[in-house]
């Protein structure tokens, strides 16, 4: 996939984690124009509903606003325009509780720190090339969080949903 007219947000408030996503982006073909970064999920809001922006990388913990506000924010179809944004979320958390927190917000993927090249591109590589359709559920509004494919007479009956809307990237 050519990712030179894609346009990805980072929102992180370290300047240095931000510079290592940004070099690692630009290493598989993103453009730097096409690279807009964010101190928290507030300013990363106020990118989003200003800019055409394709793929997000988010991190948890930030001041004022964190990352899971950030998500909550983003996947509210009344407080933003495209709640199918992408988002690639970055923790240094690694319990199982709180990534499965991370996931029922909303989050596309999740990447743990220490951040590497290998696995910047594996989860872009993910997000891409195979976009998982989104669920609106009473109280979830995101990417189908299962990773299997499940044939309708697997799923339960009252598990069985419509996709709100298949969102691909590029």
């Amino acid at each position: 996939m050519n990712h030179a007219s894609l346009n990805v947000l980072i929102v992180d408030d370290h300047a240095f984690t931000r510079l290592l996503i940004k070099e690692v982006l630009l290493q598989l073909g993103f453009k730097p124009g096409g690279i807009h970064e964010a101190e928290d999920g507030g300013a990363g809001i106020r990118i989003v509903g200003e800019r055409t922006i394709d793929l997000i990388f988010c991190d948890w913990q930030m001041q004022p606003m964190d990352g899971l506000t950030f998500m909550r924010t983003l996947r509210d179809p009344q407080k933003n325009a495209n709640p199918y944004l992408p988002v690639i979320f970055c923790s240094a958390f690694t319990e199982r509780e709180l990534i499965e927190h991370a996931r029922d917000s909303g989050v596309t993927e999740i990447m743990t720190k220490p951040i590497t090249a290998k696995a910047i591109e594996a989860r872009v590589a993910s997000v891409l090339n195979k976009p998982r359709d989104f669920v609106e559920a009473e109280q979830y509004f995101g990417p189908d969080r299962r990773r299997r494919r499940m044939l309708d007479d697997d799923i339960p009956e009252d598990r069985r949903q419509t996709p709100a809307k298949t969102s691909k990237a590029g």
